[in-house]
């Protein structure tokens, strides 16, 4: 199937072996606008698919997170809730007595309400929150929502709350959330409300402290790969299990990556290439030389392999990672 101009793999789950029962379905990206490349993508992974099924199939459903992962969006959640109550803060006109007794008594139902949804394990209180916090990280929130996850937007939940709690009872956004930023391991209240630093305002600080030609020309290098991988993201998302994950993608850029568009040869205006249509154009020619070869009678496996390594396209060097 196709969403735009990417390719997807999309194949229903059994309802035997998947414990969300029947309807459910599998779609992975293929990473690929071509369409003789996705057609080779989605053959292989049906074919895994089709051999691991039984093992698989509810290991991705269950869609687990990194710790790290977690961290990074319940903080962006805390981050805008605080930010949130700075502003009515400042802005507040002075209530009634009835008023703030009738708001103190709805925050207490609504903990309450909290403290039964996480005992059914039902996390549509905190679908919003999450889903808002998980965007501004980058992170894709699918449903379900982990456990794990979901636990601990309810904690968080309850105890924004309570601040809020006691803001009604006197207290400044300050003093009420104290508790809470140390439970986060934050100590500079102010500077943790400020807006994230995002990806641009990385680079451009990082060329104010680098100025030369060279580093500037490493810089940009690296940023395009970034914001290609992350988009303009607070760094935040920058944890190492994202690292890994953009590095091994990284890895797969062919050696003579960004020579191609032509920007550089005499009379031509050049194209726009992005890194990931170069790694989808060399995988696709790997595979092509993979089953080329494969196919080849009267030799050997040792000399198939050798012709393999003459004829894959070369990527990046550890040393250029």
């Amino acid at each position: 199937m196709r969403r735009g101009r990417m390719f997807y793999f999309r194949k229903r789950l059994p309802a035997g072996i998947s414990k969300f029962g029947s309807n459910q379905f599998i779609c992975l990206s293929l990473r690929t606008h071509l369409p003789l490349d996705a057609v080779k993508r989605a053959a292989r992974l049906l074919t895994v698919y089709e051999k691991k099924e039984i093992d698989f199939v509810d290991a991705l459903t269950e869609q687990k997170f990194c710790p790290d992962t977690f961290k990074a969006i319940l903080l962006e959640a805390m981050r805008g809730e605080l930010i949130k109550m700075v502003a009515e803060e400042r802005q507040a006109d002075q209530v009634s007595d009835a008023d703030i007794d009738q708001r103190l008594a709805a925050l207490e139902a609504e903990n309450q309400r909290l403290r039964r949804a996480a005992r059914k394990k039902e996390w549509g209180d905190v679908l919003d929150l999450l889903k808002e916090a998980s965007a501004l990280v980058s992170v894709s929130l699918q449903e379900p929502i982990p456990n794990d996850l979901g636990q601990r937007a309810i904690t968080l939940k309850r105890s924004l709350n309570d601040v809020k709690i006691a803001m009604d009872e006197g207290d400044d956004v300050r003093t009420a959330s104290r508790d809470l930023l140390a439970g986060h391991g934050v100590a500079d209240f102010d500077a943790f409300i400020k807006a994230p630093i995002l990806l641009t305002e990385a680079k451009a600080k990082t060329d104010e402290l680098y100025p030369s030609k060279d580093m500037k020309r490493i810089t940009a290098g690296v940023h395009r790969l970034l914001e290609e991988f992350f988009g303009n993201s607070p760094i935040s998302i920058l944890t190492k299990e994202k690292q890994k994950e953009f590095l091994g993608w990284a890895s797969r850029l062919p050696r003579t990556q960004g020579r191609s568009h032509g920007r550089n040869r005499h009379g031509q205006a050049g194209k726009t290439v992005t890194k990931a249509e170069e790694i989808s154009k060399a995988d696709a020619e790997d595979l092509l030389c993979l089953e080329e070869i494969r196919s080849i009678e009267g030799i050997s496996d040792a000399e198939k392999r050798a012709l393999l390594a003459d004829r894959l396209v070369p990527r990046v060097t550890i040393n250029t990672l």
